[in-house]
């Protein structure tokens, strides 16, 4: 999804161009540009992105006098695999896992985990 507030120009507005590029100095090269009319939403991108490759979201705003602005998103990273099954522990230090624990007020969980696509490493709660 690519999403933008409302561009406000004294002009009018005549259109929103989209697409998406692998890098945010270029032309979008991945989809080219594509009129949006006024929505400021592209809910489905119609090309499959690479698996772990970083895009850009390219806004380009076209007034009634012609007049263009070009807006680029940050960036992110495309992400079509669930990160793999890790196991959980319920066990009172990290790695240990138990089948009781005398306790009415304590509860533990740990789980470790890795994905590729984004900064989540491990997790202890």
């Amino acid at each position: 999804t690519c999403s933008w507030s409302p561009w406000r120009d004294p002009q009018g507005l005549r259109e929103y161009l989209w697409g998406i590029g692998e890098d945010p100095r270029a032309a979008p090269g991945v989809i080219p540009w594509t009129s949006n009319g006024l929505e400021t939403v592209v809910s489905e991108v119609p090309a499959p992105l690479r698996d772990g490759g970083k895009y850009y979201c390219m806004i380009k705003v076209v007034n009634k006098a012609g007049v263009e602005m070009l807006i680029t998103s940050d960036g992110f990273v495309a992400d079509g695999t669930a990160p793999p099954r890790f196991p959980v522990y319920d066990g009172p230090a990290p790695g240990e896992d138990v089948d009781y624990i005398n306790s009415a007020s304590t509860l533990f969980g740990a789980w470790e985990c890795v994905d590729p696509h984004t900064p989540v490493t491990t997790e202890y709660a």
